[in-house]
């Protein structure tokens, strides 16, 4: 009736020895690439954090000087 599957072979360590396979290369070769391609997006990435930290401090700074400014021009209106 019906054909029956052949029994596979167990699979083993060995069977990814480079030498049996001529892909191993090229993945190889394809993970270094996005590894680093990876590390370059998370330095870009941590770059770009540390100059939008060094922009809200700024900008923290000016709103408390307008905010000094502001308070100084109320009381020189009002004396």
């Amino acid at each position: 009736m019906g054909q029956q599957r052949q029994k596979r072979k167990p699979f083993e360590v060995s069977d990814l020895d480079s030498d049996f396979n001529p892909y191993y290369n090229e993945l190889q070769n394809f993970l270094i690439e996005m590894h680093g391609d990876a590390m370059n997006a998370f330095k870009k990435t941590s770059s770009q954090k540390r100059t939008i930290l060094k922009l809200e401090v700024g900008n923290l700074k000016t709103k408390e000087d307008f905010e000094f400014l502001t308070k100084s021009h109320l009381m020189l209106m009002y004396r």
